[in-house]
């Protein structure tokens, strides 16, 4: 079902929040040498080290409500500004765009 790296602790699917480690897995592997931080998905912002990543957070691509897991294929670092302006909505076209780059 889903394949989680290497030393990452597991989580049960129907978790609300993403663990700790995962967000910060996923910071360091989606890291952009060239711009020297992550850019969110969504608004391309830049955020660099500890502050940058406490101001992103760890989402659902597929909302929980509407039948998304937490699972790591389902993630995404999202900026607070742009997680809480996407609340639960779904327009399917606008984040697969978004997200896909963050892939």
């Amino acid at each position: 079902m889903t394949t989680l790296p290497i030393n990452l602790p597991e989580c049960d699917p129907r978790a609300r929040f993403f663990p700790r480690e995962w967000k910060e897995s996923y910071f360091r592997r989606h890291y952009n040498a060239v711009v020297g931080g992550y850019i969110c998905p969504n608004c391309n912002n830049v955020f660099r080290g500890v502050v940058g990543l406490r101001q992103l957070h760890a989402d659902h691509k597929r909302p929980m409500s509407r039948g998304g897991l937490t699972v790591w294929e389902n993630m995404v670092l999202l900026c607070k500004q742009c997680n809480l302006a996407k609340g639960a909505s779904l327009d399917e076209s606008k984040l697969e765009e978004a997200y896909q780059s963050a892939d």
